[in-house]
C-alpha cells in the first residue's frame, strides 16, 4: 500500500541520458531514477527534483545495502476493489481519529488505507527494482510543500505523505535484504504474536488512538516500514515512541533529528497520582513475583517488575536507592475487569477482558499483597546492562498509553506479556529462548538462563529470612494474623469460628463485637495485648470491606456513566481515583506517547478533598444500592472505634493506679504490631 524512499545520484544526467536513450545500462550504486514514460516535459524537472529531496532521508546504511538504482514512476492507477472514494486522479485526505476524551478506548475506526504505491523488487535480482506511486501525488508535488493540503494527523500534509510513501516502499527494500521484521527484538517491542488456529503472526494491540498509522498492524514488514517513515521524518518520533526510535537507530545506525525539540514524557498514573519513569533515575529491574492466590485469576502467581527508582536525593543511581522503598514502583500486566465485580472464568479463559499495563507503588502493592491477600512476594534483581533497562522502561511508557491488548489466562497472561517486555528490550539469545507462560515457570528459566543477580543463598527458610533482610522478599502477613486469631480465639465465646478465615470472610461486625466483650474481663496484662489484636484483625476486614465497596461503586458508575445526570457529572473527573481509568482516554491528539500539553489531567485540587468529595458521592449511591454492605463497612469501623477507645480507657485506669515502679508496659511491646499498637494510641480510630 502506500510507501517509498529516496537516495544520491546524479539525477540530472539520468534523466537526460533516460529522455536521449530510453535503452541506456541502469547506474550503479543506490538511487532514485525518474521513468519519464507518460509525464510532461513540464513535470519531469519537478519530480526529479522532488527524488533528490528525498534521496538525503535515506541512511548510509539503506543506501549501501541496495547497490542499484530504483526506479520510479508515478503512473500507479489503483483500480478496484478500492472504495468508490479512492477512484479518480486525486490523493484522498487521510482520516484522522476523533480526540475527544470519550469511552471508546479503540476510537473509531478508520475506513481502509488508499492504495499509493505498488513495489516491484526486481526479480530477477539483476532486474532494478521499480516503485510506482499513486498519479495523484504529481499534483501534489507541482503545488509544492508550502500549499499542500494539511491535515491533524499523520504526517500532517499531502506533500510529506508523497515524501513518506517513497520513503515506505524504500525501507521494503532494505527490509527484505536485512531483514528487521524478522528481528526478535521487533516483533515483541511490536507485539506481534502467533494466535488463532493457525497460529498466524499479528499484532495483540488492539488500540489504534495512540497509532500514527493502524496500517503498521496489517503485518511486521509493514510495521517495519510505517515506525521507519517517522522514524526518518518526524522530529518527535524520538519521544512518541522512544524505544522503537532506539531500535531503528542502532539498526540502520543513524540518528534523526538528534536535537529535536521534543522533551520525553515519563509521567504516568496511578489512581490518578503521578509518577516519574526517568531511566536516568532508575537503579535496577526486578522481576517482582507474588505467591498463588486462592482465587481463579490468581491461582498461578502473579509476574511483574519492580523499578529501583532513587530518591530524589540521590545524585546518581546505586545500591543505596534500595532502600528508597516510597519512590519504588511496580509494573504489571492485568484483565481490567472495568464493570465486573468478580473475576468471570469464562471471561478470562476467552479474551474477554482488556490487558493493560498497571502501575502502583510499591508500598500500595505490600499493602495488597502481603496483607489483604497475604501473598508473599519476591523481588529477583534482573541482570540487564544500562541500555537493556532504559529500553525496557522506554518500551513500557509506550505500552502504558499505547496498547490494549486481550487478557487470556491460559496464554496472553501477565507472564506472557512480561517476557514480551523484556524481549523487546534485550537481544540476550537465553532470554529470546524463553517461552514460559505462567509467573513461576517465567522465575525458573530466568534463573537457569543466568538473567537474575543474586548472591549466594542458603536454601529453605534461612534464604528466606536474607532475602528479606536484603529487600529482596516480602513475606505474607498471613502468619502474623493467624498467630493473632489463635491467640484471640482461646478466649472467644463457641460461637465464633474455628478458623481464621472463617472469621475475617463469613462473620458480621456485630457479631465479632459481642465475642470481643470477653476480653475486658480479662486481668488488664492479658486483655490489653489481646484487643491489640483485634484491633489489628478488624483493621483487616475493614480494607477488605471498603475493597469490595469501591470495586461495587466503581462497576455502578461504569454502568451508569453515559447516563448521569449532569449534578453527577463531576464523578468523570473523579474516576481516575478508583483506579479505573485508561491512560489513553485522557490524551487529545498525537500519536505514542503524548506530550503534557496533550494529556488533559482534571483540575489540581486537594488530594484529601478530593476523597471526600468521591466518598460521599460513593456513600449516597452505596445506600441506595448496597445499603447491607455498606452497613457492614461501617460497623465494622465502629468495632476498631470502639476497641481503641476500650484500650485507652483501660490503659489511663491502670495507669492512675499504677505506682511509679510498677508502670505499664509501652503498647508498641504487645505482639500485635507497632503500628497498630501506636495508632490505638495516637488517633483511637480507623486506619
Amino acid at each position: 500500500m502506500w510507501r517509498g524512499i529516496g537516495a544520491s545520484a546524479s539525477l540530472l544526467s539520468v534523466l537526460l541520458l533516460a529522455a536521449l536513450s530510453p535503452a541506456a545500462a541502469a547506474p550503479t550504486g543506490f538511487g532514485l531514477r525518474l521513468s519519464v514514460v507518460g509525464l510532461g516535459p513540464d513535470e519531469v524537472p519537478v519530480l526529479a527534483r522532488f527524488l533528490r529531496e528525498v534521496e538525503p532521508h535515506v541512511p548510509a546504511r539503506v543506501q549501501a545495502a541496495l547497490p542499484q538504482a530504483v526506479r520510479v514512476s508515478f503512473d500507479l492507477r489503483p483500480e478496484s476493489p478500492e472504495p468508490p472514494l479512492y477512484r479518480g486522479p486525486s490523493i484522498a485526505v487521510p482520516d484522522c481519529p476523533p480526540f475527544d476524551g470519550g469511552t471508546d478506548s479503540r476510537g473509531t475506526r478508520l475506513r481502509r488505507p488508499q492504495e499509493l504505491a505498488e513495489l516491484d523488487r526486481g526479480n530477477p535480482p539483476a532486474r532494478a527494482s521499480h516503485i510506482r506511486l499513486h498519479r495523484g501525488f504529481r499534483a501534489i508535488i507541482a503545488r509544492g510543500p508550502k500549499v499542500a493540503v494539511r491535515y491533524s494527523c499523520g504526517h500532517r500534509s499531502l506533500y510529506q505523505l508523497a515524501v513518506a510513501t517513497l520513503l515506505h516502499e524504500v525501507m521494503h527494500l532494505y527490509d527484505a535484504h536485512a531483514g528487521l521484521s524478522r528481528d526478535p527484538r521487533y516483533q515483541h517491542l511490536q507485539r506481534f504474536d502467533r494466535q488463532g488456529l493457525f497460529r498466524r503472526l499479528a499484532p495483540r494491540n488492539q488500540l489504534i488512538l495512540r497509532s500514527p498509522d493502524p496500517y503498521e498492524g496489517v503485518s511486521l514488514s509493514e510495521s517495519v516500514a510505517v515506525n521507519a517513515e517517522y522514524f526518518l521524518l518526524d522530529p518527535e518520533y524520538r519521544c512518541r515512541r522512544p524505544a522503537s526510535y532506539a531500535f531503528f537507530e542502532a539498526a540502520l545506525r543513524y540518528r534523526p533529528f538528534p536535537h529535536a525539540p521534543c522533551t520525553p514524557n515519563f509521567t504516568v498514573y496511578s489512581r490518578g497520582e503521578p509518577y516519574r519513569l526517568d531511566p536516568e533515575r532508575i537503579y535496577q529491574v526486578h522481576y517482582l513475583m507474588a505467591a498463588r492466590g486462592e482465587g481463579i485469576a490468581s491461582r498461578f502467581g502473579h509476574g511483574m517488575f519492580r523499578l529501583v527508582i532513587c530518591g530524589a536525593e540521590r545524585q546518581t543511581p546505586g545500591p543505596e536507592c534500595l532502600d528508597d522503598v516510597q519512590d519504588h514502583i511496580v509494573l504489571g500486566f492485568g484483565a481490567n475487569l472495568q464493570a465486573d465485580l468478580q473475576v468471570s472464568a469464562w471471561k478470562g479463559l476467552f479474551g474477554g477482558y482488556v490487558s493493560q499495563l498497571f502501575v502502583k507503588s510499591l508500598p500500595d502493592v505490600l499493602i495488597e499483597y502481603t496483607e489483604r491477600e497475604q501473598r508473599g512476594l519476591e523481588s529477583l534483581p534482573l541482570r540487564l546492562d544500562r541500555d537493556e533497562l532504559q529500553q525496557l522502561v522506554r518500551r513500557a511508557l509506550e505500552i502504558y498509553w499505547s496498547y490494549e491488548g486481550r487478557y487470556f489466562f491460559l496464554s496472553n497472561n501477565c507472564a506472557s506479556e512480561a517476557l514480551s517486555l523484556l524481549k523487546s528490550a534485550s537481544a540476550n539469545p537465553a532470554l529470546q529462548r524463553i517461552s514460559r507462560m505462567t509467573p513461576a515457570g517465567l522465575r525458573d528459566a530466568l534463573l537457569q538462563a543466568g538473567l537474575i543477580d543474586l548472591p549466594p543463598l542458603p536454601s529453605g527458610p534461612a534464604g528466606l529470612r536474607e532475602k528479606e533482610r536484603m529487600g529482596l522478599y516480602f513475606p505474607s502477613l498471613s502468619s502474623r494474623y493467624l498467630s493473632a486469631y489463635e491467640a484471640l480465639q482461646a478466649h472467644l465465646p463457641e460461637a465464633a469460628p474455628r478458623t481464621l478465615r472463617a472469621y475475617l470472610l463469613d462473620s458480621q461486625a456485630h457479631q465479632r463485637r459481642q465475642w470481643l466483650q470477653s476480653l475486658f474481663a480479662l486481668p488488664v496484662e492479658q486483655g490489653l495485648p489481646l484487643s491489640a489484636q483485634a484491633f489489628a484483625l478488624e483493621g483487616l476486614i475493614l480494607g477488605k470491606r471498603f475493597a469490595d465497596l469501591e470495586r461495587i461503586f466503581a462497576r455502578f458508575v461504569l454502568r451508569n456513566l453515559d447516563a448521569m445526570p449532569a449534578s453527577l457529572s463531576r464523578l468523570r473527573v473523579l474516576l481516575p481515583r478508583l483506579g479505573i481509568e485508561l491512560p489513553w482516554q485522557l490524551t487529545r491528539s498525537g500519536y505514542g506517547i503524548p506530550f503534557p500539553s496533550e494529556v488533559h489531567r482534571p483540575p489540581d485540587v486537594d488530594r484529601d478533598a478530593a476523597y471526600r468529595l468521591l466518598w460521599q458521592e460513593a456513600q449516597r449511591i452505596l445506600q441506595a444500592s448496597s445499603p447491607g454492605e455498606l452497613a457492614e463497612w461501617q460497623s465494622t469501623q465502629d468495632n476498631r472505634r470502639w476497641l481503641a477507645e476500650q484500650v485507652l480507657a483501660v490503659s489511663a485506669a491502670q495507669r492512675r493506679a499504677a505506682s511509679a515502679s510498677l508502670s505499664l508496659r509501652p503498647l508498641a511491646s504487645f505482639p500485635a504490631t507497632r503500628r497498630d499498637a501506636a495508632e490505638i494510641q495516637a488517633r483511637g480510630g480507623m486506619r
